[in-house]
């Protein structure tokens, strides 16, 4: 009898279920699918950086899953209170007819198993075809030449899902059974009905409560953008966060007030057509849900610029490494050697150059009398990274050579006169001075001649391969004639392979042969060579960026579910009471097409409500956030709001799903 009960229980409540049925879907897919990625055993083949960022992933993903846990917690009081109101009167009229609340509580209880086992088999299955996506990936971020195996399943991500699920189910229990164990029959007929507690305030405190609001947001976003360092977040983080909490709850418990009043002050717009009905219902669920739509612009808040700092990092990283890396290998040597030599020595320790590179060039650096500071550039306002660069000699190459890497890179030579000189650079550390310096057309004396320069910015290109966005922080170019003066300093071997060379493989060959070549003193190893490859720059850079972005994307993806879920049950329950509207409208004539038009153009501004301060609070905090990873990183990151296109599809995706429902809660 209770089993029959239950089921048709649940297939008579299907709407109601509906968003929490879909969100714990998604949910229950997202936990399965990362955690699944981050545990799959083609990440083994990955080199040794590589294995302990995934190791680092796949710890931190127990973690963060343990913590979305968590974050559910909030979702799931939520959503049972809104199917509790919604079912009140049916078990208000069970508790009637004799039915005792242990009972009540029985059947909510195993409602819930079916509903969230549901959620669980769906998401499972939904889980492994994102999997799927996801290892692909994977696979391209770490460049990795396994395939995808379309049937690993991982044990662990099965067992932090199902952890999750009985977490959920317990919780929601808990609360149903204090719940029902505190409302009376009466009232639980009646809780449909109610309206519940509409915030209502005069003019002056309305003025009062948004200029303090104001101040408070204003404060916060100038100490947000004063931040110089991180260690400069220890001291004002909390503060900003006290501040910036406050104002964004005042500012959602006035706005809805605020808005009717600003609305009625132009009459064209508040009485047009059924305006008048639309806005009347959003300043009553503005007014009613202040607290929580406060609680989900936080949320939204962290959302966007969690996604913005990992995607936007993600994307710089990658168009850095990509100019970063001409060739596939550079070799600098440290001793003097003659040309042709590092060829020679790599064909001896059996290294087929002639079989493996399409393409070589070595060259000469040389040294000059011109420090960095001649160009301009002063220790105090560089990066710490840069403490000394200052007092520390600019390298020279010859004209020649310079255009010999440029070849390499399939870009146009550059004629260069003998009374001329060219600074390249592509250090986003020093490029402002080097540019001011050009720009005032300032000579120099190099090899006891006086140059100008040819160009008034630097040419952007990698003569050196040796890290991303700390390339090169500044070297002269000059004529050939003036390098028979100077000094030599070091000799460079640049090198291109041929199509289908292994090259990690070749990575491991160079490494032996680079050790083959040290030897110690008394202040430890010495290296005759170093070295640097395209593939160690990929392991090193795109790989660590890789899985920040794989951590900040779920949890982003998760806030914004959170919040998308509480505010289309918000709306939904909306829907409800302005049932009683359409009808209304309805009998004055307006047909069914208009009010459901009407009904959208709610949900989209209801939906819009919390994003009023989300979208440029993420911004701020993302650019800012981002600005303490370029100081970290050495590379300016460039902001791209494109990588918000998940938010995008999520919002469209519960907008559409919210409108289909509260339509046919008005249409019923």
């Amino acid at each position: 009898m209770l089993a029959k009960l239950v089921f048709r229980n649940v297939k008579r409540n299907l709407q109601t279920y509906s968003i929490y049925f879909a969100t714990l879907t998604i949910i229950y897919s997202l936990l399965y699918s990362f955690n699944t990625v981050v545990s799959n055993p083609v990440l083994n083949e990955a080199g040794d950086t590589k294995q302990i960022l995934s190791r680092f992933m796949e710890q931190f993903m127990g973690v963060l899953s343990i913590f979305a846990a968590v974050a559910f917690i909030f979702l799931v009081l939520y959503s049972t209170q809104f199917v509790l109101k919604r079912r009140s009167k049916e078990l208000g009229l069970y508790s009637s007819l004799g039915m005792k609340n242990k009972k009540i509580g029985k059947i909510l209880f195993f409602e819930s198993i079916i509903v969230n086992s549901g959620s669980l088999i769906l998401g499972f299955i939904i889980g492994w075809i994102i999997s799927l996506f996801l290892t692909k990936i994977l696979i391209s971020i770490f460049a990795l030449s396994s395939k995808v195996n379309y049937f690993y399943v991982s044990s662990k991500a099965i067992f932090i899902t199902v952890i999750c699920f009985f977490i959920i189910v317990i919780i929601s229990s808990i609360f149903n059974k204090i719940k029902i164990n505190r409302v009376s029959i009466i009232s639980l007929l009646k809780e449909e009905d109610a309206n519940g507690n509409e915030i209502k305030l005069n003019s002056i405190s309305q003025i009062i409560g948004m200029g303090i609001s104001i101040i408070c947001l204003s404060v916060s976003t100038y100490l947000i953008n004063s931040l110089q360092d991180i260690s400069a977040l220890k001291s004002l983080g909390y503060i900003i966060l006290i501040v910036s909490v406050i104002g964004i709850l005042i500012f959602y418990y006035t706005f809805g007030d605020m808005l009717i009043r600003m609305i009625k002050r132009i009459p064209k717009l508040y009485y047009k057509s059924s305006n008048t009905v639309l806005f009347r219902e959003l300043s009553t669920e503005s007014n009613k849900n202040s607290i929580t739509i406060a609680v989900m612009s936080i949320f939204l808040t962290l959302s966007f610029s969690i996604v913005l700092i990992g995607g936007s990092s993600y994307i710089s990283m990658n168009k850095e490494i990509s100019n970063s890396s001409p060739y596939n290998l550079t070799i600098i040597a440290n001793k003097p050697l003659n040309k042709g030599q590092f060829i020679k020595e790599l064909n001896d320790e059996g290294i087929d150059t002639n079989a493996l590179f399409s393409n070589s060039v070595d060259f000469y650096t040389y040294k000059s009398t011109i420090k960095y500071k001649d160009l301009g550039i002063e220790d105090k306002n560089l990066w710490q990274i840069d403490n000394g660069l200052e007092n520390q000699s600019v390298s020279v190459i010859n004209i020649s050579e310079f255009n010999k890497t440029l070849e390499m890179q399939g870009k146009e030579k550059i004629n260069l006169d003998k009374n001329q000189y060219i600074i390249n650079g592509n250090y986003k550390g020093t490029l402002s001075y080097i540019n001011n310096f050009l720009e005032q057309g300032k000579s120099l004396n190099i090899g006891n001649s006086e140059l100008q320069p040819k160009f008034q910015s630097p040419t952007d290109n990698t003569i050196i391969m040796t890290s991303v966005g700390n390339n090169d922080r500044g070297t002269l170019i000059v004529d050939d004639s003036i390098t028979d003066s100077l000094e030599k300093d070091d000799i460079v071997l640049n090198a291109i392979y041929k199509k289908g060379v292994d090259e990690r493989k070749l990575t491991r060959m160079i490494n032996e042969y680079i050790m083959d070549h040290t030897w110690t003193n008394d202040s430890g190893l010495q290296f005759d060579y170093k070295y640097q490859t395209r593939d160690r720059l990929r392991d090193m850079f795109s790989g660590s960026m890789g899985a920040i972005v794989f951590l900040t994307m779920f949890t982003g993806v998760i806030f914004t579910l959170i919040s998308l879920c509480i505010l289309s049950i918000q709306i939904t329950t909306t829907a409800i009471s302005f049932k009683k509207d359409s009808k209304i409208l309805n009998s004055l004539g307006l047909k069914y097409e208009k009010i459901s038009k009407l009904l959208l153009k709610e949900i989209l501004i209801y939906f819009s409500i919390p994003c009023i301060l989300a979208i440029p609070g993420g911004i701020l905090v993302g650019k800012k956030i981002i600005s303490f990873f370029e100081t970290f990183l050495n590379f300016t990151i460039q902001v791209n709001p494109v990588v918000l296109i998940i938010q995008i599809a999520l919002f469209t995706l519960y907008i559409f799903m919210t409108y289909n429902i509260s339509k046919k809660i008005i249409k019923d």
